[in-house]
């Protein structure tokens, strides 16, 4: 399939790492700009970092973060994107980043591996378990430790590939179908254990 349209529809390079989801604290965005500034100024990479997402509350520190870091030329805010385009926007991507402090689940993840996206994503809650040892972990506090990650994957292409294939497979194992037995499964259990 071709995805050049929507690289065109939204001005993006030729290589980026890509960020899907609401931009508010909790999404842990400005050390993730921190890092990505670090990433650039340590190393000639190409990269731009590319933020999906509709503006949450408390963004405004995102925006200055940007500014004051002097990325604004490489930080793309892109804003909300219909779904079809997000799904050529992990196709697009070089890597896929997602370095929440808290999740109720991680949605994007499964995602960004199910188009065979490389993702680079938070140790803690529900982001480590939805990985299941499919994506690079890091401690989404520690700026260093994620520019660290972020260069050694934008520069590891083998683990790129690598991260690429055990994520389509972490993929396939979230299915509504699967959801749908499983939930069946409890209820059939808890019915069973009351009477």
């Amino acid at each position: 399939m071709c995805w050049e349209p929507v690289r065109r529809r939204y001005h993006l390079p030729p290589r980026f790492v890509l960020y899907v989801g609401t931009l508010e604290p909790r999404k842990n965005l400005v050390r993730l700009v921190k890092a990505f500034a670090r990433v650039r100024a340590d190393a000639d990479l190409p990269h731009h970092l590319v933020l999906v997402g509709q503006r949450g509350w408390k963004d405004v520190p995102l925006f200055a973060a940007i500014e004051n870091l002097g990325v604004s030329d490489v930080v793309h805010v892109v804003g909300y994107v219909p779904t079809p385009d997000v799904v050529a926007l992990y196709n697009l991507a070089e890597l896929f980043v997602f370095p929440s402090v808290y999740e109720g689940f991680g949605l994007p993840i499964v995602e960004a591996m199910a188009c065979g996206t490389p993702v680079l994503t938070s140790a803690v809650g529900a982001m480590a378990e939805i990985a299941g040892g499919a994506a690079e972990l890091v401690n989404p506090l520690d700026v260093g430790e994620l520019a660290d990650a972020l260069h050694c994957l934008l520069t590891d292409r083998n683990r790129r590939r690598e991260l690429r294939r055990r994520g389509l497979r972490r993929a396939a194992e979230f299915s509504w179908r699967r959801t749908a037995e499983e939930t069946a499964a409890i209820y059939r259990l808890v019915l069973a254990s009351s009477g």
